[in-house]
């Protein structure tokens, strides 16, 4: 295999792998309301949509060409106050996903494990051990990264084929014919979340060497693999379980469960018990590789000025610990803030890639009228993103999911 091929497949399994997490174990859980037609509409507007931003910022990083970050883009191209906004909301996110991911993956470890390990290990000491693992294989850089992602790949896509072949004969098509269009909109701000491969597009810049092609290529590539999953995944899910009752969606909505979880219960056969696990697991691993890649390019960004000052582990460090206290002792903040998280989404990976390509002189397609209708478009779907997320705290639109706890589908 050449090189350049090797770089192009693992760019593309790092986005595939970025983009499958943990966000898909409750997208279904959101959007199940609105039914399956206007789940996987509303799907493919999230991923176009987020392709687009995508594409933007790829301009943009290679317009700066050199190893920089988000932080470091927004400090040229829009000053010193967007560059502490855009800090501070990116600290946010990757810091309240990671700190999730980590307490995810640590309870599905303890769930795997159980019999074997003392019943006080989770709290501690298996979080501790993922988190030293993962600044172990992190600290070996890109290559090592690839390697360790292509092999969590592997597990992800073998555990959902797992699910696939077994669970598609217990499809109801009746659960298939739902339709509320009314509910689609609070299913959006998690796809939204669920597409958020843009966090390595600037590692990846590297990666691939600066050329603007191969890296369209491995972002697009990259996120049609994940979509193509999440369709699969609607469509076996919404078709399986019902809307509501004991075990549902809405009951998974009420206790905050992943959508696994649900089907385990309510199927209960144990090789869909053990599939659905792994699937969980590695949807977290890999979610947590991508993300800590990013942080730690984004730390390393922020703290480049002051090298005399930080050893070099400094942002390995400031990655994982951080999120981790806050796992170990006050777990409830960050999982709060997850709530939300596509709030920090729109204004980052929407809202922020627009400001950039504002201001860039090449590619002139961004000067021309319809270069800035485009970017208007894309700025006004990033506020309608940010509006969907607080939906659930409206009243009416709670009354809309309300219903489901009392009437019956025929109704």
């Amino acid at each position: 295999m050449s090189l350049r091929l090797n770089h192009f497949l693992g760019a593309l399994f790092l986005v595939a792998g970025t983009t499958i997490g943990a966000g898909m174990l409750a997208m279904p859980t959101t959007n199940a309301f609105s039914g399956c037609f206007w789940a996987l509409v509303f799907l493919g507007f999230s991923w176009v949509f987020m392709l687009g931003t995508a594409f933007l910022l790829i301009d943009v990083t290679l317009h700066i060409k050199k190893k920089a970050h988000l932080i470091s883009m927004t400090e040229s191209l829009l000053g010193e106050k967007a560059k502490a906004v855009c800090g501070v909301t990116y600290l946010l996110l990757l810091y309240s996903l990671t700190a999730a991911y980590i307490s995810g993956a640590s309870r599905l470890l303890q769930t795997l494990f159980l019999g074997t390990l003392p019943s006080g290990v989770y709290p501690f000491l298996l979080p501790l051990i993922l988190v030293f693992a993962f600044s172990w294989f992190l600290s070996f850089g890109m290559r090592s990264i690839d390697l360790v992602n292509r092999i969590l790949m592997v597990g992800l896509l073998f555990s959902y084929l797992i699910l696939l072949v077994f669970l598609p004969s217990r499809i109801e098509p009746s659960l298939l014919a739902h339709s509320d269009l009314s509910a689609a909109l609070f299913g959006i701000p998690v796809m939204i979340t669920s597409f958020g491969f843009h966090i390595v597009i600037p590692s990846l810049a590297s990666y691939m060497e600066y050329q603007k092609k191969p890296l369209q290529k491995a972002v697009f590539w990259g996120s049609v693999l994940p979509l193509f999953v999440y369709v699969l995944w609607e469509i076996v899910t919404l078709g399986i379980i019902p809307l509501r009752g004991e075990v549902s969606f809405f009951s998974a909505l009420q206790t905050g469960g992943a959508i696994t979880e649900t089907l385990v219960a309510l199927v209960g056969a144990p090789y869909i018990q053990l599939g659905a696990l792994l699937f969980s697991l590695f949807a977290m691993l890999t979610s947590l590789l991508g993300i800590s890649i990013s942080l730690i390019d984004f730390l390393r960004d922020g703290l480049r000025k002051r090298q005399q000052r930080y050893p070099k582990s400094a942002p390995l460090f400031f990655t994982f610990i951080p999120p981790l206290l806050f796992t170990l002792f006050y777990q409830q903040g960050f999982l709060l803030a997850l709530e939300y998280a596509a709030v920090f989404v729109a204004i980052l990976l929407g809202m922020f890639p627009v400001f950039l390509a504002w201001k860039l002189p090449q590619p002139s397609v961004y000067r021309s009228l319809w270069g800035r209708v485009y970017l208007i478009v894309l700025f006004i779907i990033s506020c309608a993103i940010i509006v969907c997320s607080f939906l659930p705290t409206i009243p009416t639109f709670q009354n809309i999911l309300q219903t489901y706890a009392y009437e019956s589908l025929s109704s």
